[in-house]
């Protein structure tokens, strides 16, 4: 009978850990190489340390991947995943998703306008009243509060 040929979906241990965090920040890693590992987290015993797993037919890419290299300049390929954008980033008229952030002034009239800016004077800046961020949206020119 011949040598046995592994299987390459088996799981294999890659490393053990002292804390699931750092477990945790070795798994992010290979995920987002599409390398796909599972943390099997200590015992409540705390006889078993965290440990990293992952099929055997991706243990020596997640062995370079882990070598401990700065990998920033490799994620900025990975494409990231686009989420439909939340309610409050459309515009609530249009809803168009072309929104600027604005200064706008609260202080319609001339006295309150004036009033509000000597308390800014007098206070260095430190009050802002009279400011508030608004939105405004780039298609349509509608401006609101969020």
């Amino acid at each position: 009978m011949g040598p046995q040929i592994p299987d390459p979906d088996e799981p294999v241990l890659v490393r053990s850990y002292s804390f699931v965090d750092e477990a945790d920040r070795a798994k992010s890693l290979l995920d987002a190489f599409g390398v796909l590992a599972f943390v099997r987290e200590a015992a409540p015993r705390g006889d078993l340390s965290p440990q990293l797993l992952l099929r055997r037919a991706d243990l020596a890419r997640a062995l370079e991947l882990l070598d401990g290299r700065d990998h920033s300049a490799d994620l900025a390929s990975v494409p990231e995943a686009h989420l439909p954008p939340a309610p409050d980033e459309l515009c609530p008229r249009c809803g168009s998703e072309a929104l600027e952030r604005v200064r706008r002034n609260q202080f319609d009239d001339g006295l309150r306008r004036l009033e509000g800016m000597i308390v800014l004077m007098l206070t260095a800046g430190q009050v802002r009243w009279g400011l508030d961020r608004g939105v405004r949206c780039r298609s349509c020119g509608h401006e609101w509060r969020r």
